[in-house]
């Protein structure tokens, strides 16, 4: 099993053709949240971003599920402030996409979040999937 890619986005869709679209991929950005107050905060997102990442399978011999698991770790101390479960499911198809919707935001201080997919494979977990996104925030 392979990652093909993974981005962090506003938001995503996919057509009757199979086509995936992508809106207003990540690359530099730098996101400003607006804080009720200084300090940690769980901030709504308006507009919310996406996590897309897109699997395949190599061999017919991948063809089951995969167990995984989202972080999204602070900037400068690694701390998990986020943490979902979930499966790659390549039983039926030859791939498989996992999306992650972010409407709220643990924010903890200004600084690069990371998020991480780690995938078990053969019993070792091991780091697939890394993006990061640079977020300040703004007391308003």
């Amino acid at each position: 099993m392979r990652l093909g890619w993974s981005v962090l986005c506003r938001d995503y869709g996919r057509l009757d053709d199979g086509t995936v679209v992508l809106h207003r991929v990540f690359t530099d950005t730098v996101l400003e949240l607006t804080l009720p107050q200084p300090g940690a905060a769980i901030v709504p997102l308006n507009p919310s971003f996406v996590l897309v990442s897109f699997w395949y399978r190599e061999s017919e011999s991948e063809s089951r599920l995969f167990p995984a698991v989202l972080r999204v770790t602070t900037p400068d101390d690694n701390i998990v402030i986020s943490e979902m479960q979930f499966d790659i499911d390549l039983r039926e198809s030859h791939s498989s996409f996992a999306t992650f919707q972010f409407r709220t935001f643990n924010y903890v201080s200004d600084g690069m979040y990371e998020f991480q997919i780690e995938v078990t494979e053969f019993a070792d977990w091991a780091v697939t999937s890394h993006n990061s996104v640079e977020i300040n925030g703004i007391v308003s």
